[in-house]
């Protein structure tokens, strides 16, 4: 059986070393859910720091051509 803990750091070279699976949240709402593999896939980003900051400029992309 799988179990779960939640952390929340902002030292994301621990969390890329301990942790599986991630949900980031902006203003309250949850922004990506799934494994950080598969953040890192999406975003071609070997670090979980740069699969973020890729999330986040996508996210503030998506915005600013939907304002």
């Amino acid at each position: 059986m799988g179990k779960l803990l939640v952390i929340t750091s902002h030292i994301l070279s621990d969390l890329d070393e301990i942790a599986t699976e991630m949900v980031y949240m902006f203003e309250g709402r949850v922004q990506y859910s799934n494994s950080i593999e598969t953040l890192k896939r999406e975003t071609n980003e070997s670090k979980l720091n740069k699969a973020i900051a890729t999330l986040i400029r996508q996210r503030e992309l998506l915005e600013s051509v939907t304002e």
